[in-house]
């Protein structure tokens, strides 16, 4: 696995650049209970989600650990309500992207993840707050979401660009 350390600075300057304020997280705070308790379901959306696309479900069928990664993308999505966008959370999401890049995950769906991701939460949202409060929490989550993508995508930068200079080094 690489060993890139957290870029929590340049993680930081992408969290003001997303202007995400404490009364924005504490709204989420209290519908927190609403999303936590459909981290399982989200297992199972994603999973389905990418299930139906041929090229993902060749994946999906040879990989023998279909319900651990129904139960990493659960524990994630419940991390993404629980944390606040801890360092302990933006670690994880950093070390995902990561992982991406180790196991060859095309970026393009890395992203469409998120866009998955974003469309399970709006379900929620829809379905289960109050009208007058859908349109800020909804705003929230995909301010979250866009750091989520953000870190990732610099982590798989990050990465690509170590094993393009251990190449021209070996080279």
């Amino acid at each position: 696995m690489f060993n890139i350390p957290v870029p929590y600075d340049r993680l930081s300057f992408f969290l003001k650049g997303l202007d995400i304020r404490e009364p924005e997280l504490d709204l989420l705070d209290s519908y927190r209970h609403v999303f936590t308790a459909r981290k399982d379901d989200f297992g199972a959306y994603f999973h389905s989600f990418f299930y139906k696309i041929p090229r993902t479900r060749l994946i999906l069928e040879y990989d023998k650990t279909q319900e651990q990664l129904s139960r990493i993308l659960a524990d994630w999505f419940e991390l993404l309500f629980k944390e606040r966008l801890s360092n302990e959370f933006l670690s994880l999401v950093w070390r995902s992207g990561l992982r991406h890049v180790e196991e060859n995950v095309d970026q393009r769906y890395v992203n469409l993840g998120y866009s998955a991701a974003r469309q399970f939460c709006h379900g929620i949202v829809g379905s289960e707050i109050p009208i007058e409060l859908r349109q800020h929490l909804a705003a929230t989550i995909d301010k979250m979401l866009d750091m989520c993508v953000l870190i990732a995508t610099d982590a798989y930068v990050s990465a690509t660009t170590r094993c393009d200079l251990e190449v021209i080094k070996g080279v």
